[in-house]
This record gives C-alpha cells, sequence and structure tokens, in this order.
C-alpha cells in the first residue's frame, strides 16, 4: 500500500509523472505495455548482455499518438476492466488451487469414505422398499434381501448386485448382499440385513462385515437393521459400533431413516523413514512393486517445432510438438529427473514422446491395484509436500537415478478409493483448467482491443 503517496524506486526503475492536462497515467501506462513500443524501446537499450539499459532521453523523445483527454480516460477504463476480470479469475484459480492442495492432503492422510460416493443410491433402495412394501409383511430376512436387490440393481446400473451368496472357506461367513462387478473382481460393498433386535447377533454380524473387508477387500461394508423402535436404536448407538468401520443404517417401523458412519481405523507406519498414520485397510508399497521406470530418450531441439503430430515432454511439461513419431500410445505419469525442476509430476498426452529429462512410470502388467491417475496425484502430493527430495541428489545439476526412485514407497489404498480420490481431484483440475482457458480468452481479446484502442484504429464516444 502507498503511504501519503509516497513511493521508492531502485535506479533500475524511470518513475514518469504525467502533465494531467495532456496526458492520463492509465492511458500511458497501458500505452508503453503495446508490443511496438516495446520493441521500439528494446532496440535502443545500451550496454553489456544482462546489463542494458534504456537511456531517458530515449523516453522522453518517444512520440505519443494521443487521442483526447477523456477519450484517453475511456480507454484506461476499458482497459482496466479487462484487468479487473483477469484478477477475478486468478483468484478463483488460486482459490482452487488451494482447495486442491487441502484436499490432496486430506485425502492422503485420511482417505475417504466410499459410503459418501454412493450413499443416496443405497437410501433411495431403501426408500423403495418402505414405500411399497409394508415391512412388516416379511416375515424372514431373505425376502428383504432378494426384493431389496431388485431395488439396487436399479440404482446402480454399472454393478452386479448379488444375493444369497454361494458359502467360500469363511465357514458360511458370507454377506446377504454384496455390490460388485463379476468379471473385473471389483467389490463395492457388503450388505448385512437384519430385521430382529438381538444385541449380541449384531455384533457378531459386524465382526463377520469387519473379517470380510479385510480377507475378500470390500471397500465399504453396510449393516441394515430394519423395524427397530426406538429403545432399540439407542441401545445400538451406545454400542459404537460403527467406531469398527461399519456403516450402519436403522430403520424404524414407520420408515424413517437414520445412519451411523463407519469410521476408518488408523494404524501407523513407517514411509521413507517416517512414522505416519494410514487407514488400516492402505498399504505402503515401493515404486519397484507397482511400476516399471523408464528413462526418457533424446530428442533433436532443432527439430521441434510449434505444432505437430506428437507432443515432446520434457522436465517441465510439452517442450514442442514433431511428426517422426512417439514412445508412449497412452498417456503416462511422469517425473522430472535432471535440473531446477526435478521432481516435477506431469500426466503426458497420448502418442507421446518422452525426453531424457523425465521419466515413465508405467504400471505393471501383472499389477491390478495401482490406478495410473491416483499415482499421479500422490506422486504429486509428495511433490508439493517436499516428500520426493529424499530420492533428489547432487545440488549444481539435481537429478533422480532410477534405482532410487524405485525404491521410493508410496501409499496404496484399495483400488475402488484410488479411483475415487483421482476422481475428485480430477474434477478440481478440470475446474482449474475451465478458469485458465477463460482467463486465456480474456488474454487474446484484451490484447486485440488494446491494439485497436490504443493506435486510434477503434474510437471511443465520450
Amino acid at each position: 500500500e502507498l503511504t501519503d503517496n509516497l513511493i521508492f524506486t531502485t535506479t533500475e526503475v524511470f518513475s514518469i509523472q504525467t502533465l494531467d492536462k495532456w496526458l492520463d497515467t492509465i492511458f500511458l501506462f497501458y500505452y508503453l505495455k503495446l508490443p511496438k513500443v516495446r520493441k521500439f524501446l528494446q532496440k535502443r537499450m545500451k550496454g553489456t548482455t544482462g546489463r542494458k539499459r534504456v537511456d531517458k532521453e530515449v523516453l522522453l523523445n518517444l512520440d505519443l499518438i494521443l487521442p483526447p483527454l477523456e477519450e484517453q480516460k475511456a480507454i484506461a477504463s476499458i482497459l482496466q476492466k479487462f484487468d479487473e476480470l483477469l484478477e477475478v479469475y486468478d483468484q478463483e484459480i488460486e482459490t482452487l488451487q488451494r482447495i486442491k492442495k487441502a484436499s490432496m492432503k486430506k485425502f492422503f492422510t485420511e482417505g475417504i469414505n466410499l459410503f459418501e460416493e454412493y450413499k443416496d443410491k443405497i437410501l433411495n433402495a431403501i426408500k423403495k422398499l418402505v414405500k411399497n412394501r409394508d415391512l412388516d409383511y416379511y416375515a424372514r430376512e431373505e425376502n428383504i434381501s432378494s426384493h431389496l436387490v431388485c431395488y439396487l440393481k436399479d440404482e446402480f446400473k454399472d454393478y452386479d448386485i448379488d444375493t444369497e451368496v454361494p458359502k467360500d472357506d469363511l465357514n458360511n461367513r458370507r454377506p446377504d448382499i454384496i455390490i460388485h462387478k463379476r468379471n473385473k473382481e471389483e467389490n463395492l460393498s457388503a450388505i448385512e440385513i437384519k430385521r430382529t433386535f438381538n444385541l449380541n447377533r449384531i455384533k457378531e454380524d459386524v465382526e463377520k462385515l469387519v473379517e470380510l473387508k479385510k480377507i475378500k477387500k470390500y471397500p465399504e461394508a453396510i449393516l441394515m437393521l430394519f423395524n427397530i423402535d426406538d429403545y432399540e436404536k439407542e441401545r445400538i448407538k451406545q454400542e459404537k459400533l460403527e467406531e469398527k468401520g461399519v456403516n450402519i443404517i436403522l430403520v424404524d417401523r414407520k420408515g424413517n431413516i437414520e445412519i451411523l458412519k463407519g469410521e476408518k481405523e488408523f494404524k501407523e507406519v513407517v514411509l521413507n523413514d517416517e512414522v505416519v498414520k494410514i487407514p488400516k485397510d492402505w498399504e505402503v508399497v515401493k515404486l519397484k512393486d507397482v511400476v516399471k521406470i523408464e528413462q526418457g530418450k533424446s530428442f533433436p531441439t532443432k527439430k521441434l517445432k510449434n505444432k505437430g503430430k506428437f507432443p515432446v515432454f520434457g522436465a517441465n511439461g510439452i517442450i514442442g510438438w514433431q511428426d517422426e513419431g512417439f514412445m508412449y500410445k497412452e498417456s503416462e505419469v511422469l517425473i522430472a529427473c535432471r535440473g531446477s525442476t526435478c521432481g516435477i509430476v506431469n500426466y503426458s498426452l497420448p502418442f507421446s514422446w518422452v525426453n531424457h529429462n523425465a521419466m515413465a512410470l508405467i504400471p505393471l502388467e501383472n499389477s491390478k491395484s495401482l490406478n495410473k491417475r491416483f499415482l499421479f496425484y500422490i506422486l504429486n502430493w509428495f511433490y508439493e509436500f517436499d516428500k520426493i527430495n529424499k530420492v533428489i541428489t547432487g545440488t549444481g545439476q539435481p537429478q533422480i537415478t532410477v534405482s532410487k526412485l524405485y525404491k521410493f514407497q508410496i501409499l496404496l489404498p484399495p483400488l475402488k478409493e484410488q479411483k475415487a480420490i483421482a476422481e475428485k481431484l480430477s474434477k478440481i483440475d478440470e475446474l482449474i483448467e475451465i478458469k485458465k482457458q477463460k482467463k486465456e480468452q480474456v488474454q487474446k481479446f484484451k490484447k486485440v482491443m488494446m491494439k485497436k484502442l490504443l493506435t486510434g484504429e477503434v474510437r471511443v464516444k465520450v
């Protein structure tokens, strides 16, 4: 902030005060930013490379094309509105980036409750059951299960809903309903149903679901209790069974629904020599166990173009385009391995070339436990919070070697949770990209209008 309209400048800066009678200060500010004016001044700079200056006399003798003062002010006002809009976009982008960073920290330390992602679909199915059937009519829990399955199928169209699950090696400890994808071996949730209140049996079902989550790798488990009264509801709440990680849905005799959300359990682990707490169903793995790391290949700089068929990625994203071929058909996770940007993580475009300043981290063919987009985000998180520094060596020319990167450890949630985390962060990135594109459009339009307004090509009526 300026105090008493006083400012201090270094010897590298000229302070220009305009005569109010002839020249508007803001108009001059934009006029001096015109490309042709900047080019004119650059050509008249004197001195050695890196120490060149523009003489004051050059500025004083600069010819200006000036409209009347009121028109200058009107032009300045128009261009200021562009800058105000650009500032709004900058603030929105900065806010989204802060939200993303906070979300990454939360997701990669606490995880997310997948039940929250599909809770509404479960509730819709229960509401249809309550609306279309009298629950007292069902004498057996099997009847509730069979009818509920029909409504769940309407809600989860991308999943298979099975009841009467075949017995397995868990001594008949099987759920009443499972939501999964048979062909992909992808589990979403195990559901147990109880119609009569028996606290000991309910506790047994909770333990069964906890065991199923662990052995059969169900990301979430749900215990549904139907036809319970207020006293029974309070008894359940006193037991705090949800603390074991099981979501409990209470449906009273009037069809009112209450949810006790399952809480994640945590454990202490060593991650890259640091003791951290992570969700109990997460793993710590070395990159060598889930990816193959490939060093990029040099591409002649003189062959790079502004446009072409195939993008070339370097240490910090796209460095150019070419028409000669690609290294990777699919998008891959890249990490900068040389120079000041060492450790920066990128996600390549399909049909890309990766140069020698970056490495590609490709999920192993036999690895079904790693989501590529999740890998991109968790490595970004490690970079944002200075965790990747552990594998960077050298000071004058920082670098990452394949052998060191292979030993780097990452966190690995269940696959379904990885996908959910990646989707949430991707949505924030999409919003950021939309804002950046809109900002770019405004910048382009502003550039056009500056040229037209400041040269007199377009006049402003005042």
